[in-house]
């Protein structure tokens, strides 16, 4: 699956939608750095 978007806000929908549709449990959101407080930081500067 390919997501994309044209936001910003587009990025904290990404893990709870691969999460609800395929039960995604094994993608390294941590190492990727799409966690909500990393995504604000990089939002912020």
């Amino acid at each position: 699956m390919i997501l994309l978007t044209n936001s910003d806000n587009g990025e904290q929908a990404f893990r709870p939608l691969l999460e609800t549709i395929f039960g995604n449990t094994v993608t390294p959101w941590e190492w990727e750095g799409y966690t909500p407080v990393r995504i604000e930081t990089w939002r912020g500067q």
